[in-house]
């Protein structure tokens, strides 16, 4: 059973998320690292500044602000922008704050649910 966006807690799976829906990427997928697959890793293929489709590893979007500020500048690209800072703001504004203060979790959330619904 899937979850809904909301529910998902911030981690691997919400990156992989936006790695597939909002970034691009193709063949998102899981991959099982060290023994008995304790640390799980996320890969997929992704465009280059030429166009060329590389491997790479899942930034962590959710957890660490540095990978979710690229959220923004994709979601401009995308001509999507004024819907996610809509979406983004009343995240935040529900917790009392500024829509520039959004946890790295809340952008993934408020980009998804851009992307994954079209008006």
């Amino acid at each position: 059973m899937k979850l809904s966006i909301d529910r998902l807690e911030a981690g691997r799976e919400l990156d992989a998320l936006v790695a597939q829906n909002v970034m691009g990427w193709k063949n998102v997928h899981r991959e099982d690292i060290g023994r008995g697959g304790k640390r799980d890793q996320y890969r997929g293929t992704k465009p280059d500044k030429l166009g060329r489709w590389r491997s790479a590893d899942v930034r962590h979007y959710s957890t660490y602000s540095a990978d979710a500020y690229l959220i923004p500048a994709r979601m401009k690209e995308l001509g999507l922008w004024e819907r996610y800072v809509k979406e983004l703001s009343k995240m935040t504004q529900a917790k009392g704050l500024p829509f520039d203060w959004a946890t790295p979790d809340q952008c993934c959330r408020a980009a998804l649910k851009v992307v994954k619904n079209p008006r």
